[in-house]
């Protein structure tokens, strides 16, 4: 495959000196002509793990690559799905049952009908500043667990654990557990309360 080129150019200042003794400058603009690095999708090692986990076909997620755009969305309509299902040989229900288990298990995320959105702790397209600035936009909070491994939660789901614990802390949830102290339970809001503060910074 032949690699797409483009014009670069440069300012190139030289300094001599002429036979009077007084030093000239002459300034030009070179051209070159540069390779240009080709599309492509980062995928993290330390979360394919994840997708191995996933009962869902990897030939339909390479398809849908193939259509991510630099701000690191899908756009995908009934159209495109039925390209993507005949270039698989599969039907469109195929496509439709997967589309929505991708969503379930956050690898995309639905932002409007037809619309979806990577999740770009899992994968991106272009450069690591591009991918670092949509992660901020994702709200998402990744974090470790011994039990569940690696997991990223939406910044909604840990406000909405915040303010359930919150209601617990103040008496107004009905089913109270009685082997967290009230000093415990300071100290869970406080760690929810500093990653939230982290991730929206």
């Amino acid at each position: 495959m032949e690699k797409m080129k483009r014009t670069l150019a440069y300012l190139e200042t030289n300094t001599t000196i002429n036979e009077l003794g007084e030093t000239v400058e002459r300034e030009q603009i070179a051209q070159f002509k540069a390779e240009v690095e080709p599309s492509y999708i980062k995928l993290y090692i330390e979360d394919i793990a994840y997708f191995y986990k996933l009962d869902i076909s990897s030939d339909l997620m390479y398809a849908l690559l193939k259509y991510v755009n630099y701000e690191q969305e899908i756009i995908i309509n009934k159209a495109i799905k039925e390209r993507i299902a005949k270039e698989l040989d599969k039907s469109l229900s195929f496509v439709n049952n997967n589309l929505t288990k991708l969503v379930n298990n956050e690898v995309l995320i639905r932002v409007n009908t037809g619309v979806y959105t990577l999740n770009t702790y899992l994968f991106g397209k272009g450069s690591w500043k591009d991918i670092m600035k949509h992660r901020k936009s994702l709200k998402l909070n990744v974090f470790y667990s011994a039990a569940m491994g690696r997991q990223i939660k939406k910044e909604e789901d840990e406000r909405r654990e915040l303010e359930r614990i919150r209601n617990h802390s103040n008496g107004t949830e009905k089913k109270v557990q009685n082997d967290i102290s009230k000093e415990e339970l300071s100290k869970i809001v406080n760690e929810i309360e500093l990653n939230l503060n982290r991730i929206s910074a």
